[in-house]
């Protein structure tokens, strides 16, 4: 298991973000492990993916978050 990264850094999210990634890359069965410091909910967290799926992983997570600008973008209007 990896770190998921943006293609460059690694991607650190809150709880929420984190719970939201695992069950998007869930749908792709991609296994997700979030790792981070639960009894700390202000520090952020990880997603670990399979090495192997890395860059799927990247693309999809990606996708995602351009599909959800482009939508928070839209409804701004």
């Amino acid at each position: 298991m990896v770190p998921l990264t943006d293609g460059e850094l690694e991607i650190a999210v809150s709880d929420l973000e984190a719970a939201s990634l695992k069950s998007l890359l869930a749908t792709a069965d991609i296994e997700a492990v979030i790792v981070g410091a639960s009894p700390l909910p202000n520090l952020p967290n990880q997603i670990h993916v399979p090495a192997g799926r890395l860059q799927e992983a990247i693309e999809l997570v990606r996708e995602a978050r351009e599909t959800g600008a482009a939508l928070e973008a839209e409804s701004e209007e």
